[in-house]
């Protein structure tokens, strides 16, 4: 049997040296009260294993960690990944995850995954996974979160850019949104965004900040959805009477029209430049942009903007009317006094 050597106390070293012989060797580490506690053990296949020990006989589930051919498995003989981990039965089933690290440095599309599943053996075919994957085009890392249905391999759901912007059915965007939610896999009645609220009153679904404060939400009382813009006076200052609405109203052109991608469908409304022209706070954009590509930046309209000056329009008119009705009184007070007069 070879010999363990231990040198001086500055230099030289420790050996802890085999049998030439085929066969397992384990080194025996005792508990407190000098009984088997655990081991560490090399077989003939080249697995080393930390493993616990009942008795006199060492467990094969639990806490036994090996370690083969770079590899390490926390109860399993047989890691799948660099690192694979199997935990015992629970109520819940059966907790495993697998980690897989990145392929060539710097190349396209290398990263780490980290494979979750609720049953063992199934952690890279049938489990969930999260992705860090580097790519050279923006040298920079993404984290992709991937799911599956049935017996399907993983497929990404998810993607947090290196930038914040967040992809949810979609893996690329045309980097101006921050939050892209693209519907896939649902029927004609799914939704791309759902939220709930509990309770009676008035609750927000989304509220909506620019520069810290409230100019904006959506809100439902259990019957009906408000969108709401900012209208508080307290927020106001110069407020004077709308006048002169109705000749502006005059001024609107009111169309009809399909859009193209829906010829089959005719609708009333505006063209956005021409209603710009006139309540100018309805319109988004400017007529005619394009950015930086030559793509169009097409132009958008809020209907409800125009709501103010279609009222002050309608309240000058129904004022008119009701100086035609009075003047209308009176002459027919005239007439009916010039009948009755001898």
């Amino acid at each position: 049997m070879s010999p363990l050597r231990l040198n001086g106390t500055t230099s030289g070293y420790t050996e802890l040296s085999a049998p030439a012989t085929a066969g397992s060797n384990t080194l025996t580490l005792p508990t407190g009260n000098g009984t088997n506690g655990q081991y560490l053990q090399t077989n003939g296949s080249g697995v080393l294993s930390w493993a616990t020990v009942a008795g006199s006989q060492w467990t094969t589930t639990g806490s036994n960690i090996y370690y083969t051919t770079g590899s390490v498995g926390v109860g399993t003989t047989s890691p799948g990944a660099k690192f694979h981990s199997i935990g015992g039965t629970t109520s819940g089933g059966v907790d495993t995850a697998a980690i897989f690290t990145g392929g060539v440095l710097n190349a396209i599309g290398s990263g780490a995954r980290i494979y979750l599943s609720g049953a063992p053996g199934y952690e890279t075919t049938r489990g969930a996974y999260i992705e860090g994957v580097f790519d050279t085009a923006t040298n920079a890392h993404s984290l992709r979160f991937a799911t599956n249905a049935s017996s399907s391999d993983p497929v990404e759901q998810m993607r947090i850019k290196n930038d914040g912007v967040i992809l949810m059915g979609s893996t690329g965007n045309t980097g101006v949104e921050r939050l892209e939610v693209t519907e896939t896999n649902y029927s004609s009645n799914g939704y791309c965004i759902l939220t709930k609220t509990t309770g009676s009153g008035t609750k927000y679904h989304i509220r909506f900040l620019q520069a810290g404060s409230v100019v904006g939400s959506i809100t439902s009382n259990g019957s009906a959805t408000a969108y709401n813009t900012s209208s508080d006076y307290r927020l106001k200052e110069n407020v004077v009477p709308l006048t002169g609405a109705a000749d502006r109203v005059n001024q609107l052109q009111v169309h009809r029209f399909n859009f193209i991608t829906d010829p089959d469908k005719t609708v009333d409304g505006f063209i956005a430049h021409e209603a710009q022209a006139v309540v100018p706070e309805c319109v988004t954009g400017t007529k005619d942009e394009v950015d930086d590509d030559g793509n169009p930046v097409y132009q958008g309209i809020d209907q409800s903007k125009l709501v103010p000056l279609l009222t002050a329009a309608l309240q000058e008119a129904l004022a008119e009317i009701e100086n035609l009705k009075a003047s209308n009184a009176a002459l027919e007070t005239s007439i009916a006094a010039l009948e009755v007069t001898p």
